[in-house]
């Protein structure tokens, strides 16, 4: 063993100085609902992404970290998630789809209020 290691002690190289990301990293197109499929299961996003290309990396502890692709690559993460058990969950965090319900519904957009006499009469 030691005569091996003296062969192979020119050709050894330093560690690197940052640890070695050994995270699955990969390309995804954001749905129309903000959404993003991984292993079967659905992750929002915000809503500015819809219909536009993440990045996605999924660490060996199962956390799920999304990246918005801009000129500047910024590292900081836009989601982070929890990956699901299992396929056909959906995890939404709400404030992600805060900005596409307030397109849907307009600035003027109300529910109409009405006293419960109204269904009561119609039901009668």
């Amino acid at each position: 063993m030691a005569e091996r290691f003296e062969r192979e002690r020119p050709a050894l190289q330093p560690l690197p100085k940052g640890r070695y990301d050994t995270a699955y990293q990969q390309m995804r197109m954001v749905d129309a609902s903000a959404m993003i499929e991984v292993n079967g299961s659905r992750y929002s996003v915000p809503g500015r992404l819809a219909q536009q290309s993440v990045r996605i990396r999924i660490t060996l502890d199962g956390e799920l970290f999304v990246y918005e692709v801009s000129g500047t690559e910024a590292m900081q993460p836009v989601a982070m998630h929890r990956l699901a058990g299992r396929g056909g969950m959906q995890v939404i965090v709400e404030e992600h789809h805060a900005e596409l319900w307030s397109r849907a519904m307009g600035e003027k957009a109300s529910v109409a209020a009405r006293e419960l006499t109204v269904y009561e009469e119609m039901l009668a």
